[in-house]
């Protein structure tokens, strides 16, 4: 507010609404009992947007000896405030990282002895035999477990990505497929892609690519309950210098670009700065 708009005014004006009301009778209380209030406000700018205002708040006595006016000494901590919740925020991360590693260390060996028990029953089993393709099922299964157990190592940072050539067109239509036995009849699903083999080889972590798939289609359903569109394509890109102004780290040359899109609520706006935490 300018000087102008704020004279004449109330504190008032500035009330953000997050305070209890116990908040506010508590600091009245105390300031009309002839006490200084100290405490942080969170109060609304002019345009609405919080700020967080280190305050102290003085009784000022009259003549008399009566309580006639306040004077009050403010100091903007909104970036104090947003670093501490952030400090929070790692501090709480790092812990789940530090459950998520043992868990995934545990789990991993359970997987081992699975995995080594089944391909010791699938050399036992003759070329042919219909059971040897229940036990090669059971073995990808574990091994698509295993790959879980490195992302959470890799959460955890107690591993590194397993880098490798990967036909990405490959692997999103395998997961496609999966898709489609999975999601609701509601949500109509469709893949854009031109032929496979018109799609480079990139060299990627085939886990990591397959989780951050899941986890957007996860969401992308989760925002469509009563139904709608996934479309999910895949394109080749060039990255040229004019475009590295948003991303220097980026390189020059070709890309795979793999997009997944839906016709759900949306994002909220409030979540937009934090959606690649």
């Amino acid at each position: 507010y300018t000087a102008e708009e704020a004279i004449g005014q109330t504190p008032r004006i500035l009330k953000g609404g997050t305070h209890p009301r116990e908040f506010y009778t508590d600091l009245w209380e105390k300031i009309l009992d002839g006490q200084i209030w100290s405490g942080v406000l969170i109060n609304r700018r002019k345009d609405g947007t919080p700020y967080h205002q280190e305050t102290t708040i003085s009784p000022i006595r009259n003549q008399y000896g009566e309580i006639d006016s306040f004077v009050e000494i403010g100091r903007d901590v909104t970036e104090e405030a947003n670093t501490e919740a952030r400090l929070r925020q790692a501090e709480k991360m790092e812990a789940v990282g530090q459950l998520a590693s043992g868990v995934a260390h545990d789990f991993n060996n359970l997987l081992q002895v699975m995995l080594a028990y089944a391909s010791f029953v699938r050399r036992g089993i003759q070329e042919g035999n219909p059971q040897s393709a229940d036990i090669d099922q059971i073995i990808e299964a574990g091994e698509k477990a295993a790959g879980l157990t490195r992302q959470l190592l890799s959460f955890s940072r107690e591993t590194e990505l397993t880098m490798a050539p990967l036909n990405v067109a490959l692997l999103v239509k395998e997961f496609f497929k999966f898709l489609e036995r999975t999601l609701p009849k509601t949500i109509e699903i469709q893949l854009e892609i031109s032929r496979v083999e018109d799609i480079p080889m990139i060299v990627a972590d085939p886990t990591g690519i397959h989780q951050a798939l899941m986890n957007l289609c996860v969401n992308a359903r989760d925002a469509m309950p009563d139904g709608g569109m996934l479309r999910v394509s895949i394109q080749t890109e060039e990255i040229e210098e004019k475009q590295r102004s948003n991303n220097p780290e980026a390189a020059i040359g070709a890309y795979v670009k793999v997009s997944v899109s839906d016709t759900g609520t949306g994002i909220p706006q409030r979540e937009m700065e934090r959606i690649f935490e």
